[in-house]
């Protein structure tokens, strides 16, 4: 559908909504590579549609959301990972997660809020809150030794 008609603002938030769930699944499942190639594919697919109609609020949103799934996604696969890994997925997560509140902050800045503006953005310093707290401990712990 999408590539039937960019601008369709259905066809992207129904891809956007696929492969961010997808990415999920798979990251849950244990695929890493897949996961993470999974999750920047949404990213780049919501900047493509950006500039393809004439809703860019909800486009750019369609951005944020998907890379707080990259957070997201970074934060299961940090829960999995082995020990020498897991800070670095970690810190993954945080970066990806404070670009997707700078990106909901930009959103939000050029109008009214919304309930769905108002949950991702809550989700996102959630889901930042966790890496910030495993980062906290991880921190502790080497100094500690």
């Amino acid at each position: 559908m999408l590539e039937a008609d960019p601008t369709s603002h259905v066809a992207l938030a129904e891809a956007v909504a696929s492969g961010r769930g997808m990415a999920t699944a798979m990251a849950m499942a244990g695929d890493r590579a897949g996961s993470l190639r999974q999750a920047r594919a949404t990213i780049e697919r919501a900047q493509a549609g950006v500039n393809a109609g004439p809703d860019k609020r909800s486009r750019q949103r369609h951005v944020a959301e998907s890379t707080t799934e990259l957070g997201s996604v970074y934060e299961i696969l940090a829960k999995q990972s082995s020990a020498s890994r897991t800070h670095q997925d970690w810190e993954a997560a945080r970066s990806a997660l404070q670009q997707a509140i700078f990106r909901l902050d930009s959103v939000m800045a050029d109008g009214k809020l919304t309930s769905i503006d108002t949950t991702d953005q809550q989700r996102a310093k959630n889901l930042l809150a966790e890496a910030e707290e495993h980062l906290s401990a991880s921190q502790r712990n080497r100094q500690r030794r």
